[in-house]
């Protein structure tokens, strides 16, 4: 009988420091870059191979959001978010307090969520109709929509528009970026997921935005932007 209680005593001790250990909180801010320029719609920017270019709307998803840490168990932060440079908006999460090593997300949405249907959602839900997010030619969702103008005589003539829209389950993309730090109880750690903008199209699989200006499906050209845009990423604690 003693063993017993001294037993329930442990497991009565055990519950009350779980119930009672305060998390930290994460503030994840998303932002944006052209070269060396903070970004903003409806600004005029030159990429490095001398194209003119400014953006009307940007906007994408980010889904599957979850932090690693040095045991290598996940931590989620958001299941889905409809990040739009128009209206930005920060994820909070409050968190275990402790050591993490990385931050992995997906770029769109996988097969699951891509074949949601998006009357069966709230308004205010990121992929619910109201965003006008959703291909219903295609019964699925856009990853990633940049819309904007081109000067093709860099004289401050912006007549030629461009159009990118990426969707598919073929361009849903996974990225892992691995920087450490430190969550502390009661406490608030900043993170900034960095995105350069201009490596979108200026990466490994460049785009000529004059040449290459509408993609709208399933094109060599939405391959090659959704390839840059994993390189276009980098994490920083603040």
């Amino acid at each position: 009988m003693k063993h017993f209680t001294a037993i329930l005593l442990s497991l009565m001790l055990l519950t009350f420091f779980a119930c009672n250990r305060s998390d930290g909180e994460v503030t994840l801010r998303i932002a944006g870059q052209f070269q060396e320029k903070d970004f903003a719609l409806n600004t005029p920017y030159t990429s490095s191979s001398g194209q003119y270019m400014e953006f009307i709307d940007f906007k994408f998803y980010l889904s599957n959001i979850v932090l690693i840490d040095e045991k290598d168990e996940e931590v989620e932060l958001s299941e889905v978010i409809l990040y739009k440079f128009k209206t930005p908006e920060n994820i909070q999460a409050a968190v275990p307090s402790g050591t993490y090593k990385a931050i992995r997300f997906d770029i769109g949405l996988n097969e699951d969520l891509n074949a949601s249907d998006p009357n069966t959602f709230e308004v205010e839900h990121p992929l619910s109709y109201a965003h006008n997010t959703h291909w219903d030619w295609a019964s699925m969702y856009r990853f990633v929509m940049m819309d904007g103008r081109v000067d093709t005589t860099q004289a401050d003539n912006f007549a030629k528009t461009f159009s990118y829209h990426t969707g598919f389950d073929d361009l849903w993309r996974t990225t892992t970026i691995e920087q450490e730090f430190t969550v502390s109880e009661e406490e608030n750690t900043n993170l900034v997921l960095n995105l350069q903008i201009d490596q979108i199209f200026n990466g490994s699989k460049p785009v000529d935005v004059f040449e290459e200006n509408v993609s709208h499906s399933l094109t060599d050209i939405a391959t090659r932007l959704s390839d840059n845009f994993v390189e276009s990423l980098s994490l920083e604690v603040q």
